[in-house]
């Protein structure tokens, strides 16, 4: 899922509490409002948020979903936090701005290409990985959770060497979550958690909810 830009934008929110839908307030002298910015309902927008009114201070980025109507806007990713990566509480005089974050950055053409033996962790910034490995055998691809899955991106395994047919390649969940609402056993059996064709890939979406779908 990609962000859109939007420059000098940086507004006061008088939201309080542990809430991931937010209410925008004023511009801050000089920056301008998410309305005057001309930033369209539904788009999704890469954030900073701080807030020094509480105690501690707190800061957080992640991305989020702006709504016109509303004029709120609605963290979906929170990418860190100074609160162990989690929502952070707000005072009532947060500053809430459009800020590139680092996953801006990565190209969607980033992938990666696994050779060596034994299984493998999908790491934060993998998009693509690709499964060539010079000693075939079956492979576990361990997924993190998905609601930490940065920027709401989706990772996608093929069998680039051609042999998953005889080598399975399996998602390995995290604690509790799904594929496609299936818990890791039910997709080991009916499928959803396995590449089984040669040259076959899977995409896999995450949900903020926890769990992915295909």
């Amino acid at each position: 899922m990609s962000a859109t830009l939007y420059d000098l934008v940086r507004v006061l929110t008088p939201t309080t509490g542990i809430v991931t839908t937010i209410s925008l307030g004023a511009a801050l002298p000089g920056f301008r409002t998410f309305a005057s910015a001309s930033i369209p309902d539904g788009t999704t927008v890469s954030i900073a948020i701080s807030d020094t009114g509480g105690s501690p201070a707190q800061s957080l980025v992640g991305r989020g979903i702006y709504s016109a109507s509303a004029n709120t806007i609605t963290i979906t990713t929170i990418l860190a936090s100074t609160n162990a990566g989690a929502m952070i509480p707000l005072s009532g005089s947060a500053q809430i701005a459009i800020s590139p974050v680092t996953l801006d950055f990565l190209s969607p053409y980033n992938y990666r290409q696994v050779t060596a033996v034994g299984d493998v962790t999908v790491g934060a910034s993998d998009l693509v990985i690709l499964l060539n490995k010079i000693v075939p055998a079956p492979t576990n691809i361990i997924l993190p959770a998905a609601a930490s899955r940065q920027g709401g991106f989706p990772v996608t395994v093929k069998d680039y060497s051609g042999n998953a047919q005889a080598n399975n390649i399996r998602f390995v969940l995290a604690a509790g979550e799904t594929i496609d609402g299936f818990s890791q056993s039910t997709a080991d059996a009916n499928g959803a958690s396995k590449i089984t064709t040669n040259n076959g890939k899977k995409i896999l979406y995450p949900l903020l909810s926890g769990g992915w779908y295909l």
